[in-house]
């Protein structure tokens, strides 16, 4: 009765993950961004906000957290951003939008998965969509700002068309291979971990014949992302090092790191990265795919170039991964390979499994990040400032530890103020408050009351207006 689930109709199938999906993210459609690195969400958005507002030149993506400057700065390949400023001018600018957008992408992902791992077999399909779907971090990612989620897409669009080239030959399939892959690894190049897919679940000797035309392909995608790459570097380098998440892989250098590294993978991997259900699927799907491996040589060569991948990937990348859960999404693609090694006997229990997936999830992922928060959060304090303030006035904006939220939240541009005492410090001989004000600060926008008392800034400030909820304007006295 439990593999009836197996055998429905695709189009219910794929119609019930969406349905289910929808169900339990649309009451929290209107939300700003909000929960586990909200300061992600608010670049993303902020970068996205900036093309709706200022034109849609992809090649000058631009921030908020922008000094004296354009704002114009190096960033990965802001294809996410630059769609969503499109949707804005269709639909008007809103949470939802981006919320709504960021969901039809991983249906999008949904469908690609489903589609890569029918390959193998109809049942392995569903079983690999099903579990991307309601995995925590695409529970969580899948429905917030994150470009990792186009690149995902575009990277398991690449794998259709290799798994189209390896089984038809498609013509078609080789024009639209080194697009995708290009424009995937543009947007965050440690998704190539996911072109591993295919030579994965594909008998070898369909592969093996393919393999020159594929690599003759793949090869040049790759022209364009180290252009792309050089050329945000000289972006940053224009901004005076003023830079928003270019991916640069990061190693932990001493043992303190490595320990608190492993700490993070033994609390952080079970819950968020398989989700308690989907380890315990993982675990049955090594146990078959080491017991009962594709038969031919080659298939071996790919699974020890995946293994090395990986490992490759958590070492290079260990700084990352300590406090940045997304960085796992990357190896995810390889965990859905595992599960498909399960045996077509083991999808009564794996059904059970699956099941319990949105179940965790959902637990796991929305009290935690979107029960309570308000969906019109700071929109008054933000009304009231475009009343008072100009476009083009820079402003001093805190305290906010990510230095990027409170900008894209409040609709306002200029200098960030990360923590209490720092505008008073000294960097490069001049006090920072100071050198604020002589590139061009007219205003401190600050949630600290205790500000308003200090001695060494209230020198610097000509009228002090309260606004909000604990917010408070300040005039400051131009420069001398």
């Amino acid at each position: 009765m439990l593999n009836r689930f197996f055998s429905i109709p695709t189009k219910y199938f794929l119609l019930l993950g969406i349905g289910l999906y929808l169900i339990l993210h649309l009451p929290f459609v209107n939300l700003p961004p909000t929960g586990n690195h909200v300061w992600r969400q608010s670049n993303s958005l902020a970068i996205a906000k900036n093309y709706y507002e200022d034109g849609l030149n992809i090649i000058e993506p631009k921030i908020d957290k922008r000094y004296d400057g354009s704002g114009v700065t190096g960033t990965n390949f802001p294809l996410y951003e630059w769609v969503l400023a499109v949707n804005y001018k269709i639909w008007g600018f809103s949470h939802a939008v981006h919320r709504m957008y960021a969901m039809l992408i991983t249906f999008l992902c949904f469908l690609l998965v489903y589609l890569n791992f029918k390959s193998v077999n109809v049942q392995t399909g569903r079983l690999a969509a099903w579990i991307f779907l309601f995995n925590p971090l695409v529970f969580y990612y899948g429905f917030s700002a994150l470009p990792d989620m186009m690149a995902i897409l575009l990277v398991l669009a690449a794998n259709y068309y290799i798994i189209a080239i390896v089984k038809n030959n498609s013509v078609f399939a080789k024009i639209a291979l080194p697009i995708c892959i290009s424009l995937g690894l543009l947007i965050k190049f440690t998704f190539i971990a996911w072109l591993a897919i295919p030579f994965l679940v594909l008998h070898s000797k369909k592969v093996k014949p393919q393999l020159p035309i594929l690599i003759m392909l793949g090869l040049p995608a790759m022209i364009p992302v180290f252009m792309w790459y050089r050329y945000a570097n000289q972006l940053t380098a224009l901004a005076q090092g003023n830079v928003e998440f270019v991916y640069y892989a990061r190693m932990l250098s001493t043992f303190e790191g490595w320990s608190n590294l492993f700490t993070n993978l033994l609390s952080a991997v079970p819950e968020l990265f398989f989700g308690y259900p989907g380890l315990i699927l993982l675990l049955l799907g090594f146990i078959f795919g080491v017991a009962r491996p594709n038969k031919g040589k080659i298939q071996w060569i790919y699974w020890v170039g995946a293994l090395a991948m990986a490992i490759t990937y958590l070492v290079s990348a260990s700084h990352n991964l300590i406090d940045h859960d997304y960085y796992f999404l990357p190896l995810l693609g390889l965990l859905l390979v595992v599960l498909s090694r399960l045996p077509k006997k083991a999808f009564s229990v794996s059904l059970m499994l699956m099941l319990l997936m949105p179940v965790w999830s959902a637990a796991r992922i929305i009290p935690a990040n979107w029960v309570g928060v308000d969906s019109e959060t700071l929109q008054v304090e933000k009304e009231w400032l475009a009343h008072r303030l100009e476009a083009s006035d820079r402003v001093i904006c805190g305290t906010d530890p990510s230095s990027c939220y409170l900008f894209y939240m409040l609709g306002v541009k200029g200098y960030p103020y990360l923590a209490l005492g720092e505008l008073e410090e000294v960097k490069d001989g001049q006090v920072i408050i100071d050198s604020y004000i002589n590139q061009g600060a007219k205003y401190l926008i600050t949630n600290q009351s205790m500000d308003l008392e200090n001695d060494g800034l209230k020198k610097y400030f000509a009228q002090v207006e309260p606004f909000g909820t604990d917010f408070w304007l300040i005039t400051l006295k131009p420069k001398k």
